[in-house]
């Protein structure tokens, strides 16, 4: 990578020096010099024979200590010729510019040791007037004491000359300027953006050192001229030395070799800067630059040689991304370690000497730079973004698998808490029906064996156990529905029977509340209240109305009002289990019950609070227990067909088989059996010929 960064600069540079030569000229070989004194004064007798220099210029070294001289050139017009300029590969030192001894431009005297000012082109139109045909001599007056520095220049037609001085103006003013923008902007860029902890110490070396090379810059427009000597030179080199020290903290940070730790790179700036300082309190310009100039090369080609090597090894150890960031910064590196030999030792185009070096590439370099630094954090923001989107697809398809496991373990808990209320559910009607049920049939048995009741009221207990299953029944059927729905198939099975009594029924039921839902336990307790109203009013009521009112409390509750028009309660007869009953379930629903009775009938009123949803509905688990209430239902009726002591012993078998066959069913779950609940007759009883003995 670094062989190819090389061969690409030197390409770069070699097209470059080539744009700002005029096509078809060529330098001249010398000119001729005279000195000045300070009164304009010619102190030679003869003119000296200045040659050119690699660099290219004309220069004189001068121990005499005057401060001026005079370079004269001679050139040849024919008149008719196209237009004629002069042109100047840069105008530093430069104070006046004479066409056969009439100015045609003037400058204010230079400061010699100018190292990076005063290196902008310039074209001069010689006027028509002031040619003349055959021999013609231009005047440069230049200010220098050491040396006397006459810049490499061409005279000859405008056309080839406006172009080489576009070229020129373009790579040394316009794109320095735009270098500047930009990198200011990259800076900005870098320092408004929120950046890892892993990008921080390089994107911070990238700022530094884009800070640096855009205040090396505009030190090329000569923003230092008013500083007086020695102090802009020692301001130019303290410059440098800051510039050379960031760079090299640069390279560190971003390869992450070397040292990286920012305080020493201060310190070794502070004490380079100091020294500059130091040297600049001697007070003698040529001095500060006899001291500091070398430093600086020395400096520049350490630094530099030394950042190359570690973006070398940082381009090996990497893709293509590496390669890339490594040969833009070689390239930069390399123009900024030329630029330093260059002022020391004149370089030209390799294996081409008569292409010397005539302008600095790192101020044009800085462009570079900064547009490749933004590509490059371009490069990082879109490979982060895209690691980043990898990412989220990645937990996104995470969470979706999650979300499925959490959705079929959520699906297994609540089928197994549906399973749990379905066998506790099934534990508590099995057990009403065995304590109920069970309790009442089997001491309906006894008694009719001992006598003790009569076939009439034998059927009517019987009845009285036909509606208790059927509303057991009831409750299962509608345990997922509506409360409204659950009243109404009460109110279908119960309509004849009133009917056949001449009641006539009042049915009022709120839309609003009849929505509600309540559990089958609840249901449950809720139809055994109105079934137990009704029962009373056929029984003992001699009414002509029955009326159920079923509402919305304001809280969001119900209200259920059962009432009748008959004969009301008799306050002398003794408490029946009734109104006991129906309290004790109100009481289970959490509500209250007012019962209120006169001359002119009897009004139950039962408040119910708000009551939650219930937590699961009758799955298909639940089938089981509904068809062996099923069963007792059909063996209910068939009892009743034909009531007879086999009969009732057939039953209650039924009955208990149907006990045992749920503890079959489900063997892990307990079903509760009291002594009192079952005579031990019963449970003890052997079949003999299917009757029980």
């Amino acid at each position: 990578m670094l062989l190819l960064s090389q061969l690409l600069f030197w390409l770069l540079l070699f097209l470059g020096e080539r744009s700002v030569l005029p096509a078809g000229a060529s330098y001249a070989p010398e000119i001729r010099m005279q000195r000045l004194a300070e009164d304009g004064a010619v102190l030679d007798a003869e003119p000296i024979a200045v040659p050119l220099l690699p660099a290219p210029a004309y220069r004189y070294r001068d121990d005499s200590g005057s401060g001026h001289a005079r370079f004269e050139h001679n050139f040849e017009y024919h008149a008719g010729e196209t237009p004629w300029a002069l042109y100047l590969s840069w105008n530093r030192r430069i104070s006046e510019v004479r066409l056969n001894g009439r100015p045609i431009t003037a400058r204010a005297p230079l400061d010699i040791w100018s190292v990076l000012g005063g290196f902008d082109p310039v074209l001069y139109d010689l006027p028509v007037e002031l040619l003349r045909p055959g021999s013609n001599q231009l005047e440069f007056q230049v200010y220098g004491v050491a040396n006397k520095i006459l810049p490499a220049f061409f005279v000859g037609e405008l056309t080839p000359l406006f172009n080489a001085y576009a070229w020129a103006q373009l790579i040394s003013v316009d794109l320095v300027v735009a270098a500047i923008g930009v990198m200011l902007f990259v800076a900005l860029l870098c320092a408004i953006t929120p950046w890892p902890a892993s990008e921080a110490q390089r994107v911070r070396g990238l700022m530094g050192l884009l800070l640096l090379w855009s205040l090396r810059n505009f030190s090329f427009f000569g923003l230092d001229a008013g500083i007086p000597p020695p102090w802009r030179q020692v301001t130019h080199y303290s410059l440098t030395f800051l510039f050379l020290v960031g760079l090299a903290w640069f390279a560190a940070s971003w390869t992450g070799l070397g040292v990286r730790r920012p305080r020493l790179y201060a310190a070794v700036a502070a004490s380079a800067v100091g020294w500059a300082i130091l040297t600049g309190l001697s007070g003698d310009n040529a001095r500060v630059f006899h001291w500091l100039f070398p430093v600086e090369t020395a400096l520049s080609a350490i630094l530099v040689a030394l950042a190359l090597a570690q973006f070398s090894r940082y381009a090996a150890r990497g893709g293509w991304s590496r390669a890339y960031e490594a040969l833009l910064f070689q390239l930069c590196l390399t123009a900024v370690g030329v630029d330093a030999l260059d002022d020391r030792f004149d370089l030209s185009i390799p294996f081409a000497p008569q292409w010397p070096l005539t302008f600095y590439a790192a101020p044009v370099c800085g462009l570079l730079l900064a547009l490749g630094s933004c590509t490059i954090l371009v490069g990082q923001s879109q490979r982060a973004r895209s690691m980043l989107e990898s990412l989220n697809r990645l937990l996104d398809r995470r969470l979706a698998e999650q979300a499925l496991a959490l959705n079929e373990a959520h699906q297994q808990a609540a089928e197994a808490a549906r399973e749990h209320a379905v066998m506790t559910e099934r534990a508590r009607l099995m057990r009403d029906m065995h304590d109920g049920l069970g309790g009442q049939l089997v001491s309906l048995l006894m008694r009719f064996r001992s006598g003790k009741v009569s076939a009439d009221e034998a059927a009517s207990e019987v009845s009285r156990a036909l509606d208790d299953l059927r509303l057991i029944v009831t409750s299962l059927d509608h345990a997922d529905e509506a409360i409204g729905i659950a009243l109404g198939g009460l109110r279908e099975r119960f309509e004849p029977r009133l009917r056949d009594a001449g009641l006539q029924l009042d049915w009022q039921i709120d839309s609003e509340a009849a929505k509600h839902r309540l559990s089958v336990e609840q249901m449950l307790d809720l139809l055994r209240i109105v079934q137990e109203a009704l029962g009373n009013c056929l029984r003992h009521a001699q009414a002509r109305r029955f009326g159920l009112k079923l509402s919305q409390t304001p809280v969001g509750g119900l209200r259920v009002q059962l009432s009748d028009d008959g004969r009301g309660i008799d306050p002398q007869a003794p408490a029946g289990k009734g109104l006991s009953n129906m309290r004790l379930r109100a009481a289970r629903l959490g509500g209250a019950l007012d019962v209120s009775s006169g001359a002119t009938g009897t009004c139950i009123d039962l408040q119910l609070p708000p009551a939650e949803p219930p937590a699961g509905g009758i799955s298909g688990s639940e089938t089981a227990t509904q068809n062996d209430l099923s069963h007792l239902s059909i063996a209910f009726l068939q009892s009743c067909c034909s009531i007879d002591s086999m009969g009732l012993e057939w039953f209650s078998r039924s009955i208990d088989e149907q006990w045992e066959g749920a503890c079959r069913t489900k063997p892990n779950v307990h079903f509760p059996r009291t002594q009192a609940a079952w005579p031990s007759p019963v449970r003890n009883r052997t079949r003999t010929g299917g009757r029980i003995s």
